[in-house]
């Protein structure tokens, strides 16, 4: 549910004139009429409800810091999916470093392994032969 609009935001034409984010309740204002959109990528992009909450919500401690404003509610959209991509992206990366991290250390482990039964077993041949 969006919640009231901020007070000085009294008609379509002025959201639409101008998007101010300097004061914690205007921010605010403006990022939930846009939760819908970021929650929705970030689902997409994630695959998993939880991360896409996380994604959202760093988005909105990242964009919350920086006042703007914009000439139209649409470049506040735009600028706020652009911060959430970012994130998203992040998570992915942070996910794809552990799984090769573990991976590296599971892959050099059957490599030592394998290789240690291949040689043995190549010697094992060349005995018989």
């Amino acid at each position: 549910m969006a919640e009231a609009a901020p007070r000085g935001i009294s008609s379509q034409t002025e959201r639409e004139a101008m998007v101010s984010c300097r004061s914690p309740e205007e921010f605010t204002y403006w990022f939930s009429r846009c939760c819908g959109l970021l929650r929705f990528t970030a689902c997409r992009m994630l695959r998993s409800p939880e991360k896409a909450e996380a994604a959202v919500e760093n988005c909105r401690r990242t964009a919350s810091r920086i006042p703007r404003t914009f000439d139209r509610e649409g470049a506040f959209r735009s600028w706020l999916l652009r911060v959430l991509i970012d994130e998203a992206l992040a998570i992915l990366r942070q996910d794809r470093s552990r799984k090769s991290g573990m991976g590296a250390f599971f892959h050099g482990f059957r490599d030592v392994h394998f290789s240690n039964n291949s040689e043995g077993a190549a010697a094992e041949r060349g005995s018989r032969q």
